[in-house]
């Protein structure tokens, strides 16, 4: 299990990288109230491997729905994204606040998943 925040943006970038997201199927998303964390399941069949991923303290979370015809389980890609104010999907209040990681997680449909967060824990099961 290894914990990301801002300051290991960079370190971020590379395990993703390296990883088996890259179409793996998300087997649920769930949202818990009471702790404003966002947990995603998936699964790679081609690699064998399951991914755990607990984003802490989200503080903005927009879905957009795509408009291919790809499959809206099946990861595209999983992303460390800069804010850039001008084409931020956040309000400005939240695209100016930059102590945050902001992943985008994109579906093979187009969908896809912005999340500004302070930590994510991925774990390998």
């Amino acid at each position: 299990m290894q914990v990301y925040t801002k300051l290991s943006e960079k370190i971020l970038q590379n395990d993703l990288y390296h990883s088996c997201v890259h179409d793996a199927t998300v087997e649920y998303i769930k949202w818990d109230c009471a702790s404003q964390s966002l947990s995603i399941r998936m699964k790679n069949e081609y690699a064998k491997e399951a991914i755990h991923f607990l984003f802490s303290q989200v503080r903005y979370c927009l879905y957009v729905k795509g408009k291919q015809r790809g499959d809206s389980t099946v990861v595209s890609s999983l992303t460390v994204e800069k804010i850039d104010t001008t084409t931020s999907p956040f309000p400005a209040h939240i695209s100016n606040c930059t102590p945050y990681l902001y992943l985008l997680l994109q579906m093979f449909s187009g969908d896809e998943w912005h999340i500004l967060c302070d930590a994510v824990t991925i774990d390998d099961i």
